[in-house]
Parts: structure tokens; C-alpha cells; sequence
């Protein structure tokens, strides 16, 4: 399935979920009695750190869990909701005012859906926020992409985009995608075969483009082509305006 077709489910799932949503902002070690929410927290920390996060406050990276402050959960506005999205919030950002939060959870939002914020029964210790559109919830069984596939997915995207915006500022779209997937085919071929195993990313390349291909390539061990790379570093831009 093509990043459009991907898209086009995500926007089918929301328009049949009516875009509300619940949002809870919890602590990373409370106990949570809601079933999805409990495992969709657990799957996403115990990811960790196999698989780095980015905060959503300060895009700053979430590699262990004790590096997480707040988890964001969403689940659609439903008697029996049928999936649940996680966003971190990095340790160094728990105490950012909630505005600042809200306007990073809009930032996650790919079609400007508000939605209303409701609260469920039994869940009096969380507190909910302005609900971000619920990018994790899509449908699931034959023909879809599984949930692991998506997640792994959007990483690779946004680690391709900061490695862009830190390396190739003023450079155009193409010319970025052009370097990104030259850089990052060599570094698959050669340092990759040592660095893949590694749970961390590996010290002598922390500073330097190498560490968001290893990133990239931990997020999703295959190399993306041209006009994939192209297209999300265009999305970006559009996305920013």
C-alpha cells in the first residue's frame, strides 16, 4: 500500500469515527484500567528502546523510558473503541503550560480535525486535553497494513525530515532527497552491517547524519527510494505551509 492509499484509509477511519476522540495526558507508570489503553501504553514503552521515539513538544529523541515524561493516549469517542494512539512527551518537557501542548498536538494533525474532548468513566486521575487527531487508529485485517508497519512507517518519515531540515536548510526538496538516499544507501552497505544489531545507537556517530540514518534504518530496515524520500520531505513543507 502507497503512502496515498495509506492516507486515504487514515481518513476514511476518522470520517466513520466522526473525528471525536478522547485524549488523556497519564504518567508512564500508571496503572490504566481500560484494556486498549493499558496495552497500547505498555506495546509503545516497552518498545523502548529498540525503537527511539520523538517527542512531540520538542522533537527531541525518547531512547529509554525513563526519558518519558507524560504519554498522550487517544481513542475515538466510542462505547467500544478499536484502537489507541500513543505520543510521548519527553521528560524535559512535563512541566511545558498546556497551551504549548496543544499546539503540538495540533502539529500532529494532517487535516485539522478538532473533534470534542470527552472523558471516560473510571479514569478520574487523568486529565484530558484538546484531542490531536488520532494518526495511530486504522483499520486493521486483510488488505491493510498491520500496526507495527504504520508506526514504522511514520518514524522512518520523521527521522527522514529532521535529518533534512538540519543538514540540507535551503537546499531544494529534490536535491535533499537526492543526498539523503545516496548517503543513506552507502551507510546501509557498509557501517550498517555492525551498527543494525546495536540497541543504541552507536557513540561515534551521535552529532552527525549517520545517527538519523541509524534511525531511519532501526525504524524500518529498508532502504526508501527517491520518490518516497522526495514526497515526504514535500508533504513536510506543505504541512508547515
Amino acid at each position: 500500500m502507497n503512502r496515498h492509499a495509506r492516507r486515504s484509509e487514515l481518513a476514511r477511519y476518522r470520517q466513520e469515527s466522526g473525528n471525536a476522540l478522547t485524549t488523556y495526558l497519564v504518567d508512564p507508570d500508571q496503572p490504566l484500567d481500560v484494556p486498549i489503553l493499558q496495552n497500547a501504553a505498555r506495546s509503545w514503552l516497552d518498545a523502548l528502546p529498540r525503537r527511539m521515539r520523538s517527542c512531540i513538544v520538542c522533537s527531541g529523541l525518547i531512547w529509554e523510558r525513563q526519558r518519558v515524561g507524560w504519554l498522550l493516549l487517544s481513542v475515538p469517542a466510542s462505547p467500544k473503541p478499536p484502537a489507541a494512539s500513543v505520543c510521548g512527551i519527553c521528560i524535559e518537557c512535563v512541566d511545558v503550560p498546556m497551551q504549548a501542548l496543544e499546539k503540538a498536538c495540533a502539529g500532529r494533525a494532517s487535516d485539522g480535525g478538532a473533534g470534542r474532548t470527552l472523558r471516560t468513566a473510571g479514569h478520574a486521575d487523568m486529565r484530558p486535553v484538546r484531542p490531536s487527531t488520532f494518526g495511530g487508529a486504522f483499520p486493521v485485517g486483510a488488505g491493510h497494513p498491520t500496526p507495527a508497519e504504520m508506526l514504522s512507517r511514520d518514524e522512518r518519515d520523521r527521522y527522514l525530515i529532521a535529518a533534512a531540515d538540519r543538514y540540507y536548510v535551503g537546499v531544494s526538496d529534490n536535491s535533499a532527497a537526492a543526498n539523503l538516499v545516496t548517503k543513506l544507501s552507502l551507510y546501509r552497505a557498509t557501517a550498517w552491517h555492525n551498527d543494525g544489531p546495536e540497541a543504541l545507537c552507536p557513540q561515534r556517530h551521535r552529532g552527525t547524519i549517520r545517527e538519523f540514518f541509524w534511525m531511519v534504518l532501526k525504524s524500518r530496515d529498508r532502504l526508501p527510494s527517491l520518490r518516497l524520500v522526495r514526497d515526504v520531505l514535500r508533504a513536510s513543507e506543505r504541512e508547515r505551509g
